[in-house]
């Protein structure tokens, strides 16, 4: 009798960890599948209304889809400067040129955001405006605090 006790406990905890595991990567599965383009933006985003965020939900999805072949593209420039930095011989004319390409691609991907940046506040109504003000602004406090506490820089 004993023995089958513990079997049927034992089979018991067996179901509900394999439920446990079932429903955290359904989680899992599910966030990636769909996605809110909203968590990779700042809190001002988060802090709007469900509707609202679901109406901004496409122009921040595409403009997520659009920055990532920018990002590819800077690791892999970022990568040339190291290879120049860290080539024997040393070429200090391949550094700038490697330096020189990463600025022009820098250049040009903060045209794109600011006309990213731009399409999304056109979209935006006054009080969410002032939200983005205000959290512009708490991000400056958040970098003075920083600059006057340097052992507490992460």
């Amino acid at each position: 009798m004993k023995q089958r006790s513990l079997i049927i406990l034992l089979l018991f905890s067996m179901t509900v960890n394999v439920a446990g595991l079932g429903f955290f990567f359904g989680q899992q599965a599910s966030a990636r599948a769909v996605g809110d383009a909203t968590r990779a933006y700042p809190g001002w985003v988060r802090q709007l209304p469900e509707q609202r965020r679901a109406e901004l939900r496409p122009i921040l999805r595409e403009q997520n889809r659009l920055t990532r072949p920018e990002r590819r593209a800077l690791r892999a420039q970022h990568r040339e400067v190291q290879t120049a930095l860290l080539a024997e011989p040393f070429d200090l004319a391949q550094l700038d040129r490697a330096l020189d390409t990463l600025n022009h691609q820098l250049e040009d991907n903060q045209r794109r955001r600011k006309a990213a940046f731009l399409e999304v506040v056109q979209a935006l109504s006054k009080a969410e405006r002032q939200l983005l003000a205000l959290d512009l602004n708490r991000g400056e406090r958040m970098s003075s605090k920083l600059r006057a506490r340097p052992d507490k820089r992460g």
